[in-house]
């Protein structure tokens, strides 16, 4: 067991506030510093109606790895240059920038909110794993644990990340849509071509995948809605092996379950 205060040494803690990052209710910490680095200083530099932050000279910072239970990933250091009402000017640090992405940490605890004396926690953090390179790219969970965001799945259709392409195409299967602001949920399935890989690649293009209520919705809100709400969930690994009615059996039972003909609860249709 490696204690954060081994690798990373800090003597004056207390000038530090720690920022822990999670789920903004509309997208992960780790998915946005997988986007891009500059969005992740965003998270950190953000204010809202209240200095988190208070007088601390100094911010260390972790985001939600959330492929793994009771996980974070170390973001960096910022000092704090200047306090606006709405957001921080901030500057990232070059101490221990060579563990940004790669630092992965357990024992962070917190109550509600995402700033906190970091000398209350310092002690008490353990490091899990050093990665070789900085994470780059969202590792495949296995079947019963993916659900993405639409711009982290966007991103690994785009990247033809093989890691997910080679599973993913290899399946037949149940998947849900959900729009994360109105709570309506949308069932459909994948046989024949290439599987889930193939279907999906499809809402990452056009949003719909020739759905007639997703169509709908997405006219009248725009595809950068769908962007922003939507996220993908496999709820059923089927067999390649597997009839095509058995694949549509499946997914009436899932539209049962999640009573996504209903319309306020989905976008299902028939």
């Amino acid at each position: 067991m490696i204690k954060l205060s081994n690798i990373i040494r800090i003597p004056n803690v207390e000038e530090y506030k720690i920022h822990v990052a999670k789920w903004s209710g509309y997208t992960q910490p780790l998915d946005a510093y997988l986007r891009s680095f500059d969005e992740w200083v965003e998270w950190n530099a953000w204010r809202g109606d209240r200095n988190r932050y208070g007088s601390s000279k100094y911010v260390f910072s972790v985001m939600h790895f959330y492929p793994q239970p009771n996980t974070f990933l170390f973001g960096g250091i910022f000092e704090i240059l200047k306090v606006h009402s709405d957001h921080y000017d901030i500057k990232l640090l070059d101490d221990f920038s060579e563990y940004i992405g790669r630092l992965k940490l357990t024992g962070i605890i917190t109550p509600r909110g995402s700033a906190f004396e970091f000398k209350n926690y310092y002690n008490n953090i353990i490091v899990t794993e050093i990665l070789p390179k900085k994470y780059e790219t969202l590792s495949f969970p296995g079947f019963e644990n993916i659900d993405l965001q639409y711009e982290t799945l966007n991103q690994i259709i785009r990247n033809e990340s093989l890691e997910w392409k080679i599973p993913l195409e290899s399946i037949y299967g149940v998947y849900m849509l959900t729009d994360i602001k109105s709570g309506k949920r949308y069932i459909g399935s994948a046989y024949g071509g290439s599987g889930i890989w193939s279907r999906w690649a499809t809402y990452c293009n056009d949003g719909h995948g020739g759905n007639v209520e997703l169509k709908k919705m997405i006219d009248e809100n725009g595809m950068e809605y769908f962007k922003a709400n939507f996220k993908f969930t496999l709820l059923e690994v089927i067999p390649k092996y597997a009839l095509d009615s058995d694949v549509i059996l499946r997914e009436s039972y899932w539209k049962e379950v999640m009573m996504s003909r209903r319309e306020e609860f989905g976008y299902n249709s028939n």
